[in-house]
């Protein structure tokens, strides 16, 4: 993180040399940045408190948050959610309490907003209430919820609208929907969200408040974007999975652009573009941010600074720098070359053995005394390494299965050994 709140990411990448490194810094621009050590307090307050004091007063926010499958999206959600709760009902009561000083008629409680909470997921296609009083995975639990247009408002048909009372209340329909989403386990994350949770809620004028509008706070905890090598060994599933969260999400970038596109051409002649929110369910839902000028969206980035996640790192900062509309703003530093550690003081003499040459597998088998016949010349260590013991037999053991299953045997042996040497090797270079 630098002092200009530019997130820095440095992508090495392999010299066309094959040698050298090469090191490329590139800055992203962002709003805020939060290192490891920032509270789920100061995270609020910077991002989410403006936001939450907009819709209570009968503003349109959304939050999302972005980022790798197991970068924290969940647990930065979460610590919103909570401080958020208490928020939501003190400043309804002291709007209850303001108008009822200006009017002087009755209590404050005829001027309170009702609070409704939905709480959805969206499951490729699927919407489903997470917040339904029937048990889900049952016939009358899994009603299917439509998202309809009625008086400019979107509104989630068969979905359980839970009116609040109460932080507490507040706070249990939101753990209930937590406690229901969809989860599986992927190689990145044990317990990877593989669907959109949407906690939308509604905070509605009383009837007497005529000028009153409609508050909406709408929390969106996106699924885990994953690369296509995060997800090759998965299920047809899994990768539909994949392939439906991708598709919405790039909905939600199309948006986002049509939108700034037409705030760019405001007062000029030329006509305005059309918001492609009817691509998916997640821009449906976001209908009301796209159209309505005074809409608030805020994106939150989550990414793991960890060495081999920086291509997803870029990728995920790319995609909220989109989303933001700041995307031209990123820039790329000078390019710097260096040189492996491992070439500064002396390459390792060890070579693995799917590297040998013909005539270092011949003399590494003399060496383990293994009886052998003439290796034919286009036999190297990366061609018998790709050999079955039952490969190695037939075309150059004569039919010996002792011969075969020995130089088997000892070729993973080695393998394994000079893989544990040189692993060790690059731990010590870095340090």
């Amino acid at each position: 993180l630098t002092k200009e709140n530019n997130v820095e990411v440095y992508n090495c990448t392999m010299h066309y040399d094959m040698q050298r490194l090469c090191v490329k810094p590139i800055l992203y621009p962002c709003s805020r940045t939060f290192d490891e050590n920032c509270s789920n307090a100061s995270i609020y307050s910077s991002v989410a408190e403006p936001l939450v004091k907009f819709a209570a007063c009968g503003g349109v926010a959304s939050i999302l948050m972005y980022g790798q499958t197991g970068s924290g999206k969940t647990h930065t959600m979460g610590g919103i959610e909570d401080l958020a709760v208490n928020d939501l009902f003190r400043l309804v009561e002291e709007e209850a309490r303001t108008n009822m000083k200006v009017r002087r008629d009755k209590g404050p409680a005829s001027y309170l907003r009702t609070v409704r909470v939905h709480y959805v997921e969206l499951a490729g296609k699927e919407i489903r209430d997470l917040i339904s009083n029937e048990e889900p995975n049952t016939p009358t639990g899994n009603s299917e919820v439509k998202i309809i247009e009625k008086d400019g408002q979107v509104q989630l048909l068969n979905s359980t609208a839970q009116v609040v009372k109460c932080p507490k209340d507040l706070s249990k329909a939101i753990a209930l929907g937590k406690s229901r989403r969809a989860t599986a386990s992927t190689d990145v994350n044990s317990v990877s969200s593989r669907s959109h949770a949407v906690c939308q809620i509604e905070l509605i004028p009383p009837s007497n408040d005529k000028n009153g509008k409609r508050g909406v706070l709408t929390l969106i905890d996106a699924a885990g974007s994953e690369r296509k090598n995060d997800s090759m060994y998965h299920t047809s599933e899994r990768q539909k999975e994949s392939t439906d969260i991708n598709e919405s999400l790039w909905a939600l970038k199309e948006c986002i652009r049509v939108k700034a596109l037409n705030e760019e051409e405001d007062g000029s002649e030329k006509k305005r573009l059309v918001i492609p929110y009817r691509n998916s369910n997640l821009t449906r839902l976001l209908q009301e941010s796209f159209e309505r000028k005074d809409a608030k969206l805020c994106v939150v980035a989550t990414v793991t600074p960890n060495a081999t996640d920086t291509e997803h790192t870029m990728e995920s900062l790319k995609t909220v720098c989109t989303i933001a509309g700041t995307n031209k703003n990123i820039t790329e530093g000078n390019v710097r070359t260096c040189f492996p550690s491992s070439l500064k003081h002396g390459k390792s003499k060890l070579v693995a053995p799917k590297c040998w040459t013909n005539d270092q597998l011949a003399r590494w088998l003399e060496k383990k005394r293994i009886s052998f016949t003439k290796i034919p010349d286009d036999v190297d260590g990366k061609v018998v390494m790709r050999m079955s013991a039952i490969q190695l037999r037939a075309r150059l053991c004569d039919g010996n299965v002792q011969i075969a299953d020995n130089i088997f045997k000892a070729l993973r042996n080695e393998s394994d050994r000079v893989d544990i040497i040189l692993r060790e090797e690059r731990k010590k270079a870095r340090r």
